[in-house]
């Protein structure tokens, strides 16, 4: 997706960048659409509120598809999807799409915590 209006990103520190959209609109389109990556790395994507500065900013959250395979027809609920996709984080979305009974594929957006397990300098 290429925002309809351009963009600018600069960047303000070590693996950090500020992404500023000439259109409300775009902007509002590339948060909903998330996750992002670049170069295969992910982008974790966070609006920023007045007066907040993004070198102290926390950026460990991030949404995620989810795909579960082969479910029970009887766990193909929004509330079983959303329980069993809460282990991974806070649901978002189920896609009720795919909670038809002919997909062998469920799929959940779930805020994640993105925050490295581990770091190699």
């Amino acid at each position: 997706m290429k925002p309809a209006n351009g963009f600018t990103a600069k960047e303000v520190g070590h693996n950090l960048f500020s992404f500023q959209f000439r259109s409300k609109i775009d902007q509002r389109d590339v948060l909903a659409k998330e996750p992002w990556h670049f170069d295969k790395h992910l982008l974790v994507l966070k609006e920023l509120e007045m007066g907040e500065r993004p070198s102290t900013t926390q950026l460990q959250h991030t949404p995620f598809w989810i795909r579960m395979y082969d479910l029970p027809m009887a766990a193909r609920t929004v509330a079983h999807i959303s329980a069993i996709a809460s282990r991974c984080g806070d649901t978002m979305e189920v896609d009720r799409a795919s909670l038809d009974g002919f997909s062998q594929i469920v799929w959940s957006c779930t805020k994640v915590d993105s925050s490295p397990i581990f770091c190699i300098n």
